[in-house]
């Protein structure tokens, strides 16, 4: 294991020069990098941690700790329809492993351009295996999507399927059987950016699934005070989900987390409107509603719109 220190590291592995964009006007390399705002346009950021060990196995490739830290941040600006633009990282090592930093800084770099976004700064430091990263992305003046503003009548829709990561994250825990499918979307997940834009002026309420279906769908009823409806046999699920796991697969899409979907409510029209022009597969799977018990909003999922009752899947739980 090569000795280097805290600025070789950086220099020789972080330090790459990319083309910047406008609104960056000094990246690495001083005390704090230079952000031009702008005009008419509101900052979004985010944070997010990843731990060896609790975020990620500790012998997984670098190369998809660094696709896993990066695609997870990134959705959260693909939830509020920000259109990325930088990002910084905070990375704690053990040690200095040169083939791990230059695996673990190519894959990032390579990811980060696929996404249109620069890394500009950051700091390394001496300890258990951590990868912080705060990504920064644009929103048109008082456009962005949030959490609240679901309307009764509004659609609940999510992009993609559910429950491959969490297949995904059992293939790897196990070592027995293979699905390049399933783990790429526990390793690599991809933030539904150009949806995101797209959904601005139309959802009424937006957020990523991270944490799960059920779970996030919560967030979504408690901030705008609406019962949702989820009608179980409409939630998508792959069919090499289906096929690796017949019995979980349901479980696997209501509470296991980590797809990096976007879940967002809309009415009729303006979904109509969106299909047409969307590469996305797109899917209604309920509704939203008056909250049957005043001031307690809930989720509820169906089965040919009768309530039915599974046992309780609460998502992912940071400190559970």
């Amino acid at each position: 294991m090569a000795l280097l220190s805290e600025f070789s590291i950086i220099e020789t592995y972080f330090a790459r020069s990319a083309l910047l964009p406008p609104d960056i006007s000094l990246a690495q390399g001083d005390d704090c990098a230079l952000v031009l705002p702008p005009a008419d346009q509101q900052l979004c950021l985010s944070i997010d941690t990843q731990v060896a060990g609790r975020h990620f196995l500790e012998t997984a490739p670098a190369s998809a700790i660094a696709t896993r830290a990066l695609g997870s941040a990134l959705s959260d600006l693909a939830a509020m329809g920000a259109k990325p633009s930088h990002f910084t990282l905070a990375l704690t090592l053990p040690g200095a492993d040169e083939k791990w930093l230059a695996e673990f800084s190519k894959s990032l770099s390579d990811f980060a351009s696929k996404h249109g976004v620069v890394l500009i700064g950051g700091d390394t430091t001496r300890g258990p295996l951590t990868i912080t990263i705060q990504v920064h992305g644009w929103v048109e003046l008082d456009k962005a999507l949030k959490r609240s503003g679901a309307k009764v009548g509004d659609l609940l829709v999510v992009s993609g399927s559910l429950g491959d990561a969490a297949g995904g994250l059992s293939l790897i825990k196990a070592s027995k059987y293979y699905s390049e499918y399933l783990e790429d979307r526990f390793y690599r997940p991809q933030p539904r950016l150009a949806l995101g834009q797209q959904l601005i002026g139309r959802a009424t309420s937006c957020i990523d699934v991270s944490d799960g279906l059920v779970a996030d769908a919560a967030h979504l009823s408690r901030t705008s005070g609406l019962d949702i409806a989820i009608e179980l046999s409409a939630v998508p699920i792959s069919s090499e989900l289906l096929g690796r796991f017949p019995d979980q697969a349901q479980a696997f899409a209501l509470a296991g987390g980590d797809d990096y979907e976007l879940l967002f409510s809309i009415d009729t029209k303006s979904f109509e409107a969106l299909q047409s022009e969307s590469d996305m597969p797109l899917t209604v799977i309920g509704h939203f509603g008056k909250p049957q018990e005043k001031d307690k909003p809930r989720v509820m999922l169906t089965e040919n719109d009768c309530e039915v009752r599974l046992p309780r899947e609460k998502g992912y739980l940071h400190f559970g």
